[in-house]
């Protein structure tokens, strides 16, 4: 699609494997009956850390294709060479009970993941492919009586998909944000009903090439999807 020739897509069989080593630490409260706020930092250091990456397939016989697909763009899986990745998580998640009724079966999340990644690639230092550095979760559900709904919303912000020396060439996502409302009715303990309704604003994943979220490659639109079904236990 960038060159106007095509894609090549190839296996790398051989890869060496990936190793991380992983430092966690996180700071929790718990709330009395239902609940908890936590704040965590993490970092891992990997090496020979794995990436996607696109490149433009040189012309001549010796360009490991018989002379074939010059001009086209290769999609891969390269090892690079020393990489990391930190960040911080903060997360709450609690139920409401000591509200009066019915507004104690009301229960609250969100959560935020912060992080800031770098690989050392043959052109120097750059950001992991694969990686979203902001991610943020919210919601709400409520239980009454034999009733029970949700309501989740998603947003993600602009990430690096596939890795290219020519940053220009690079492939990434747009930010991207998703609301996902569902409702169930238990008639028994044993037998239910229930209706989702997954992004309702209609917001899927687009690709965008170097540094201009306006230079979008593809854009995917699968409308909102809607899930009716019956649960049941025997």
């Amino acid at each position: 699609a960038t060159t106007g020739l095509g894609t090549v897509s190839q296996n790398a069989p051989g890869l060496r494997p990936q190793h991380s080593q992983n430092y966690d630490f996180s700071l929790e409260y718990y709330f009395d009956p239902a609940g908890l706020v936590s704040v965590g930092y993490f970092r891992k250091n990997i090496t020979n850390f794995l990436s996607r990456t696109t490149d433009e397939i040189d012309f001549g016989n010796d360009n490991g294709f018989d002379g074939e697909f010059g001009g086209f763009n290769l999609n891969t899986t390269t090892n690079g060479g020393k990489a990391k990745v930190e960040g911080w998580e903060i997360n709450y998640n609690q139920q409401l009970t000591f509200l009066p009724k019915p507004f104690n079966g009301l229960g609250l999340f969100a959560n935020y993941t912060s992080l800031e990644t770098q690989g050392i690639y043959a052109a120097g230092a750059r950001e992991l492919s694969g990686f979203v550095p902001r991610t943020a979760n919210a919601g709400a559900s409520f239980r009454w009586r034999k009733l029970e709904t949700r309501i989740s919303w998603r947003t993600t912000s602009a990430y690096l998909r596939s890795y290219n020396a020519n940053i220009n060439a690079q492939s990434s996502f747009r930010p991207v944000e998703n609301t996902d409302i569902s409702v169930k009715y238990a008639f028994s303990p044993r037998f239910g009903v229930y209706l989702d309704a997954i992004n309702i604003g209609n917001n899927w994943p687009q690709n965008f090439t170097g540094t201009d979220e306006g230079r979008v490659t593809f854009a995917d639109d699968y409308g909102v999807r809607f899930n009716i079904g019956v649960t049941g236990r025997f």
